[in-house]
């Protein structure tokens, strides 16, 4: 697959993109565990205003107790205030569109590896739902919990920034416990998080490599190979959990990755269709019209309209 317009990026490669080299970035492992007052960040990110889509290799979440922000994820735009929480798997293009200069909280970053490394488990996060790809992004938490959730976090970050000798370990068990704590407050109705069985997790790991690392030149039949199952199993799974045929999820991938191509870049309609596998422009057309009603370049005419 061609290089994407919107790049993956490792937390170093976050750091030379954006931080250029900001002594507030520089004391911190961004390859296994961050957080960041975000009191501190304006100033440091040293880029203007909206930033670049990018797509990130860890997860991150942003916890707000003051100010506010506007993110996205994907072709959605989160407005964030004080008690809200916006979650961002890996692999989830994303963009920060503005910040105020009084927006306190904190903003939390840190890779799969990195937790199922220190806690011995090979899937830490399954426990909760708001981590699923297809789970809502934002919540807003209760008000009287913020002060206690703001302590459990600045634990989190004086821990991180200590020498102490098991501080790793503190401040994985430190998350887990938060993410524990906020779990009553989110219950995502997430169909493939509740279903039990191989069907299910078989559908999630092909939801998983379909959003993560999108091809378009990839059948069905690829992705079962990929899985060591039939494309008829692989497709009766999916419909079973998602409802849908996996044709019609990669569609359904092609077209958001489209979308965010004409959103959040200034690249070519000529060279969105090379990059997303059709033959030609009129391909390309041909289908976002069918899916959306538009022509490519009058979405990005509206899109950038409303904005």
């Amino acid at each position: 697959m061609r290089e994407s317009f919107i790049p993956v990026l490792d937390n170093q490669a976050f750091l030379n993109r954006f931080g250029e080299a900001s002594a507030f970035f520089s004391t911190i492992d961004f390859s296994r565990f961050t957080i960041v007052p975000l009191e501190n960040s304006w100033s440091a990110l040293q880029h203007p205003f909206p930033m670049p889509a990018v797509r990130s290799t860890n997860h991150d979440f942003i916890f707000i107790t003051g100010g506010a922000t506007t993110r996205m994820r994907g072709m959605d735009t989160y407005d964030l205030d004080r008690g809200k929480i916006l979650f961002m798997p890996a692999y989830q293009v994303s963009r920060v569109m503005s910040m105020s200069r009084d927006i306190t909280g904190f903003f939390v970053n840190f890779s799969a590896h990195f937790l199922a490394e220190k806690l011995q488990q090979k899937q830490p996060l399954a426990p909760f739902p708001f981590w699923q790809a297809q789970a809502p992004a934002m919540w807003t938490m209760p008000l009287e919990k913020i002060e206690d959730w703001t302590n459990a976090l600045q634990r989190m970050l004086d821990l991180s920034r200590s020498n102490h000798p098991d501080r790793e370990h503190l401040v994985v068990h430190l998350l887990l416990t938060f993410f524990y704590d906020i779990k009553p407050y989110i219950q995502p109705n997430v169909q493939a998080g509740s279903s039990a069985g191989s069907a299910a997790q078989l559908a999630e790991r092909f939801n998983k490599v379909l959003s993560e690392q999108f091809d378009p030149q990839k059948s069905v039949a690829d992705y079962a190979a990929l899985f060591h199952v039939s494309p008829n199993h692989l497709n009766k799974c999916v419909r079973r959990v998602f409802g849908k045929t996996c044709s019609e999820c990669i569609a359904e991938q092609r077209l958001l990755e489209a979308k965010m191509l004409l959103r959040q870049t200034a690249a070519s309609l000529g060279s969105i269709a090379e990059q997303l596998g059709f033959a030609d422009l009129t391909h390309f057309g041909r289908f976002f019209r069918q899916k959306t009603g538009y022509n490519p370049s009058d979405f990005r005419k509206v899109i950038d309209f409303a904005e």
